[in-house]
């Protein structure tokens, strides 16, 4: 009697599918598999295959990949981006020219600190914005010595602004300077013998009022045989403002 044979199944294999981004499209020999990465293709035959991989924005990705039945197989791809066309770009810089001006801000004197709304641009005057989006901005300029001045600006589309800002010298602050000795623990006045600087430059002894400038300056004493129990010290005056200060000497 004869025994029909059975014909043998086909080896199979099967695969991992991943792409950078995800979410590509998957074809198998040219043929959609309707599935996206990433994804383990099954049953696949033992033999080499040609994986597509297409996402929009994206340029496809083509290769090969060997299927084994001992082991999962891996295809990885990094997909690039499609390049903008030259008339995307064209209407990208249209758009954008469509949205900004510019701004130049200039103060006498110049130097002083720009703020736009708020918040400090880290530019001193003169400056050239190139670029702001339309809008109403409120500018504050900040200088030593100078009372903060604020005004307001209108960025258009395509026009430049041109704005010189005068500043006005702040009123005097006041600087009373007092000078101590620290001996057994306690202090006591004294002003003898003492020199009193400020900013590097001498203005006399201690005990005295000197009128200053608005703003940050550095402050010190010296005293022969002693030294300074604080060091050199900064102070912040306002303008209209009396700030006291001890200086406070050990001896060496």
């Amino acid at each position: 009697r004869l025994v029909p044979l059975t014909p043998s199944q086909p080896k199979v294999g099967k695969v991992e599918i991943s792409s950078i981004p995800p979410g590509a499209s998957i074809f198998v020999d040219s043929r959609d598999t309707g599935k996206k990465t990433p994804a383990v293709l099954r049953n696949l035959t033992v033999e080499e295959h040609e994986i597509l991989l297409t996402k929009n924005g994206f340029e496809p990705f083509e290769g090969f990949v060997s299927v084994s039945s001992e082991q999962t197989g891996a295809f990885a791809a990094t997909l690039k981006k499609t390049p903008a066309l030259a008339s995307d770009k064209v209407k990208r810089e249209k758009a954008i020219r469509k949205s900004v001006g510019s701004l130049f801000v200039e103060s006498n004197p110049s130097g002083a600190a720009i703020y736009l709304d708020g918040k400090p641009t880290g530019n001193k005057t003169p400056h050239k914005f190139a670029e702001l989006k339309t809008g109403t901005y409120k500018i504050r300029l900040a200088l030593d010595g100078y009372e903060d001045k604020i005004q307001n600006e209108t960025i258009r589309a395509n026009v430049p602004i041109k704005t010189k800002i005068q500043l006005t010298e702040a009123a005097p602050g006041f600087l009373f300077v007092q000078v101590f000795i620290l001996e057994n623990g306690s202090k006591r006045r004294d002003a003898s013998t003492i020199d009193v600087y400020i900013d590097g430059t001498t203005v006399g002894t201690g005990w005295t009022k000197y009128e200053i400038k608005s703003g940050v300056h550095s402050v010190k004493a010296i005293k022969t045989g002693f030294n300074l129990q604080r060091g050199e010290q900064k102070v912040s005056i306002a303008s209209g403002q009396t700030v006291n200060i001890e200086l406070i000497f050990v001896k060496r």
